[in-house]
């Protein structure tokens, strides 16, 4: 019967029969340890993490019983893997660290993925000095199928460091290779950084290409308003509006509209154009009044209008 439901790729059966043998030769110990095997496999495949490990340590235990080294080693590489995914990264970076340290899996697809695994366990654990150790090592692997995801979590891992030189150094690297318009963490990042470290310029072209992305790209808002308060620090007021008018009217996020309409309003202001400035704030008010935002256009338009010397202007514009 376990023969049977194995050969039918019926693993919990076939696990569920051998239990009932009470003495087992080598060849059921084998299937018995096959069967583990695949129903962890099975189990991984539909994201039960937590119950595959169960069946991948007794095929471990089985393996290593039987002096089958590399069915032992990968029993622990998707052990590791399924505590990576159930958030115990310690235990999945130990289990990682030793096969690391074994040299396991020789020249398996998966030996390779070892020192990236072990750098990302790291990185989840915000030990950030060691996940960029780690992403190197990877990155001088001789299979590097994960070389893009490597250099962005190795730019972020410098950034986080505040090594900010460095970290514009890997997102520059990462997107000489891999750069996707509408993929904007790299590039905004890069931007930052740079600024950070004291390249305005730098920081302007990088950001000045999310004027060419999909407004529904993740990171577009913060990207674009970023680059419109670079416009503005360079006071470079036309360009600074074109980027908050964008904003405005590309994002549906109001948070983000009512950010672009107060820094149009400190534009127009600076400019001496009051009443425009007036438009932007009262737009604020009237269209989001939940934006956390509304406060700071109240404020500004309180002083506009004592500006204006026209306090009852503002008092009924409040009533």
């Amino acid at each position: 019967m376990a023969v049977t439901s194995l050969n039918d790729r019926d693993c919990a059966a076939a696990i569920e029969s051998y239990g009932e043998v009470e003495e087992m030769d080598d060849r059921m110990t084998r299937n018995y340890m096959k069967a583990n095997y695949l129903r962890g496999h099975q189990l991984i495949s539909s994201k039960a993490y937590s119950d595959a490990i169960i069946y991948l340590n007794n095929a471990r235990y089985y393996s290593e019983q039987l002096k089958f080294t590399s069915l032992n080693q990968m029993c622990r590489f998707w052990i590791a893997e399924s505590y990576y995914h159930t958030e115990n990264y310690e235990k999945a970076r130990e289990i990682y660290t030793g096969l690391y340290n074994e040299s396991a899996l020789n020249k398996l697809p998966e030996s390779y993925l070892i020192s990236y695994n072990i750098a990302y366990c790291h990185f989840k654990e915000e030990n950030y000095p060691a996940a960029q150790e780690w992403f190197n090592k990877y990155l001088n692997e001789k299979e590097v199928t994960y070389r893009k995801e490597a250099l962005e979590r190795a730019a972020d891992s410098y950034f986080i460091m505040t090594d900010y030189k460095k970290a514009a150094f890997y997102y520059d690297m990462m997107l000489e290779e891999f750069f996707d318009v509408n993929d904007i963490w790299p590039y905004w990042r890069s931007a930052i950084a740079y600024g950070l470290h004291g390249n305005d310029n730098m920081k302007v072209e990088y950001l000045s290409k999310v004027l060419k992305a999909d407004p529904t790209a993740r990171f577009y808002p913060e990207a674009l308003y970023d680059l419109g308060r670079a416009y503005v620090m360079s006071e470079d007021s036309d360009n600074a509006f074109k980027c908050f008018q964008l904003l405005a009217e590309n994002v549906k996020d109001n948070n983000w509209v009512a950010r672009a309409y107060i820094e149009m309003g400190s534009l127009s202001r600076n400019l001496g154009e009051l009443d425009e400035a007036l438009s932007y704030y009262k737009t604020v008010v009237s269209d989001m009044p939940l934006s956390d935002r509304v406060v700071d256009a109240l404020a500004a338009i309180e002083s506009i209008y004592m500006t204006k010397n026209n306090p009852l202007g503002y008092l009924e514009y409040i009533e």
